[in-house]
């Protein structure tokens, strides 16, 4: 495990680039130039991230401190908020390999870390990176599913090893946990990555039309029916996403068990059936046992889609996640909008883990992006965070 030490006072660069190391980085982070030197002697980091600005130390001054009493130095690489020459150069002089100017592209801290890491270092042995590498992507930021705790990386795994199967899936979890994710990640660990996937909200659809979404129909089937391909056989070769499963009609409910049985659909007002070659992924923020119980939804059709089950958990249950959500989430936004840096205040962060979060990841997303709008600066305070 290759050590990285990053001194710098702006809380959200620590965890923007603790969400952005790969699996075998360790990060540890320190705020002030005297809490980083009895790190650095602790722990003999391989790496430093050095602020030329901290509040108790110029950082090429920590620089020189930290560079004093060791016999095999890390590399050291400066940070600062000004592209200044004279600083550069003078870091250069000190013992810095390298200089970032912030905001930096967190791409570039990687490609930097590595290039040092091959270049400086006698790197691990290749099994082991081999290993981790192909094992995930990311460690906490993999299929887009943001968290270090232990029911994400539960989640994960799931997703590698149910992904390449061929059964069908189903997803629980309250509203607004990311189950649309769950299912396109499947997808693309899967087999039929190269196919479609097609996802449909079987709360949204009209019980009047559903079977002609779902299987599509013949012309003159009904009135002013025309020839129509369905989700289904738009999906062949790939993946078909069930959204709200437990709002389908039961009459639409015994035909997809069919379909799920003999991989076959037929149209509505068609005699002929149709070979069809797809994977059904479902997901409910319901109780289907108790659907079941009132007659709501068919027990035969329940074991059918739930071969494989990945649940969920609501975003109360993971607030260890949260600081990094959050910061994950309010640097996507800047990238997508093109807007200055937002750095959460300590009371903001406090109020975000202190709330209960009824609309988990989702309410979590609109809370930050209200506090964007409203900010009159970088800053994000408390009195900026609003929950309705």
């Amino acid at each position: 495990m290759w050590k990285v030490l990053l001194v710098d006072d702006e809380p959200q660069d620590h965890a923007i680039l603790n969400l952005t190391l790969p699996p075998y980085f360790e990060l540890y982070s320190c705020y002030t130039g005297q809490e980083a030197l009895t790190v650095y002697e602790q722990k003999d980091p391989h790496f430093v991230l050095l602020d030329v600005n901290l509040p108790d130390i110029n950082g090429i001054e920590l620089l020189k401190l930290f560079r004093k009493n060791k016999k095999e130095n890390p590399v050291f690489i400066m940070v600062s908020g000004y592209d200044d020459p004279e600083i550069i150069v003078e870091a250069v002089k000190s013992g810095a390999l390298d200089y970032l100017v912030k905001p930096y592209s967190l791409e570039t801290v990687k490609r930097i870390l590595q290039k040092y890491l091959h270049h400086t270092y006698q790197k691990p042995s290749s099994s082991y990176l081999t290993e981790r590498a192909t094992h995930s992507t990311q460690d906490i930021e993999e299929f887009g599913l943001i968290g270090r705790s232990e029911a994400m990386r539960r989640i994960r795994e799931q997703i590698h090893r149910f992904g390449p199967a061929e059964g069908t899936v189903l997803i629980t979890g309250e509203s607004g946990t990311g189950k649309e994710l769950i299912a396109k990640a499947l997808h693309q660990t899967s087999k039929r990555k190269e196919g479609p996937f097609i996802a449909i909200n079987c709360g949204a659809v009209p019980e009047s039309i559903f079977e002609t979404e779902l299987f599509g129909s013949e012309q003159g089937a009904y009135t002013d029916a025309t020839t129509r391909m369905g989700l289904f056989e738009a999906a062949n070769q790939g993946t078909l996403f069930l959204d709200e499963i437990g709002e389908m009609p039961l009459q639409v409910q015994v035909k997809l068990l069919r379909v799920l049985e003999e991989h076959e659909i037929r149209p509505v007002g068609s005699s002929k059936g149709k070979k069809i070659d797809v994977r059904v992924v479902s997901a409910t923020n319901q109780d289907l046992s108790s659907a079941i119980e009132l007659s709501r939804f068919r027990r035969d059709l329940y074991y059918r889609l739930n071969v494989f089950r990945i649940t969920l958990p609501p975003l109360r249950e993971r607030k260890e996640d949260i600081p990094l959500l959050a910061y994950y989430l309010l640097h996507t936004q800047q990238r997508n909008s093109f807007t200055a840096s937002f750095c959460l205040k300590d009371q903001a962060l406090k109020k975000l883990l202190e709330h209960s979060w009824p609309g988990n990841v989702r309410e979590l997303k609109n809370v930050l992006e209200r506090a964007v709008c409203l900010a009159e600066s970088s800053d994000i305070g408390p009195e900026l965070i609003h929950f309705y």
